[in-house]
């Protein structure tokens, strides 16, 4: 994803996730999240290609999500990128109204 550009914008925000890989849980926190994705620094390295569930949310702004997901870059071993998949239209909502609400604190990245 270094050499692609972004379809979506997303913005630098910090919210807790819950990541279940295979059979196993971890804790992590974004780095920045869009309406497509978003990036995590890990504890664990993800390789890419690695298909995960993410519960994520931010009460009372960003309620509750139980997102699948594909990881699709890793840095440093810390940190993943993350492509959303099977989003239904009520998550893509939530996410969109989430992240206009951040609009205003100038954390938009591309």
């Amino acid at each position: 994803m270094a050499d692609q550009q972004r379809r979506f914008n997303r913005a630098k925000v910090a919210v807790d996730a819950v990541i279940q890989a295979g059979d196993a849980f971890f804790y992590a926190e974004t780095v920045d999240l869009g309406e497509m994705g978003l990036s995590l620094r890990t504890k664990k390295p993800f390789p890419v290609g690695t298909e995960m569930r993410l519960v994520l949310g931010r009460p009372p702004d960003l309620p509750k999500l139980d997102l699948g997901g594909v990881v699709r870059w890793m840095r440093d071993g810390d940190s993943v990128g993350v492509e959303f998949t099977g989003l239904s239209s009520q998550d893509s909502s939530t996410l969109a109204t989430f992240l206009k609400s951040l609009h205003g604190e100038s954390n938009t990245i591309n």
